[in-house]
């Protein structure tokens, strides 16, 4: 991909050219609408009115038991329980509950601790926990 290179001079530079292309590219989709289309991915509903919209989740390449392990997490039983989910650019699940309460988009989790919940990324290979502030 990178070529041959045998020297760390080399692979510095790769290294530090990398790095400066996605600060540029963050840099630009931060500041300019136009480059926040073209750099970042649009959320995608994956559930409506408790019905899978099985298109998407075949698109975003999430299977029903990944799904339906972040609707647990928010404190729905089924999917049935569930106005909306999306996925997020960042790989997030988002969910809006269907009886509408107060807390309907956070998640609960059984190991928060002083005000700091667990996310899970769906989209990776090896689900990783990073703590987020709530």
């Amino acid at each position: 991909m990178a070529g041959n290179y045998t020297s760390i001079t080399d692979g510095l530079l790769l290294v530090i050219t990398i790095i400066t292309w996605s600060y540029v590219l963050n840099l630009l989709a931060f500041r300019y609408p136009f480059w926040r289309r073209i750099v970042q991915a649009p959320r995608v509903q994956l559930v409506r009115d408790g019905r899978l919209i099985r298109r998407n989740l075949e698109h975003e390449k999430i299977t029903e038991e990944e799904l339906l392990a972040e609707i647990h997490a928010y404190g729905c039983e089924n999917i049935s329980d569930v106005r909306a989910a999306w996925i997020e650019p960042d790989g997030m699940v988002s969910v809006i509950k269907l009886n509408g309460d107060a807390d309907a988009g956070r998640r609960k989790r059984g190991r928060e601790r002083n005000g700091v919940a667990r996310r899970v990324r769906v989209r990776d290979v090896l689900v990783t926990k990073t703590p987020v502030v709530a």
